[in-house]
């Protein structure tokens, strides 16, 4: 485990913590997910205050959490 500090960490309606560091925030928004670079507070909101939760078909740990944002619906996934 790391003991670098987290960029972030968001309560999720569920109950539970969502935590990033900022090495994994910065390999999901320039390598894995090029588009969110840039969309951190979309991120932040989004595991805040879905419109929706739904847990993953391929792993019953993901959940998968969404919300509109300007031009997309944004999907942010996490472990719970």
């Amino acid at each position: 485990m790391s003991d670098e500090p987290y960029l972030f960490e968001v309560m999720t309606p569920l109950g539970f913590t969502v935590r990033c560091t900022e090495s994994y925030w910065l390999f999901v928004s320039t390598v894995k997910h090029k588009a969110m670079d840039g969309r951190l507070e979309n991120v932040k909101q989004t595991l805040s205050d879905p419109i929706e939760i739904r847990q993953s078909t391929k792993d019953s740990d993901l959940l998968l959490f969404y919300r509109p944002d300007d031009k997309r619906l944004v999907c942010v996934v996490a472990r719970r």
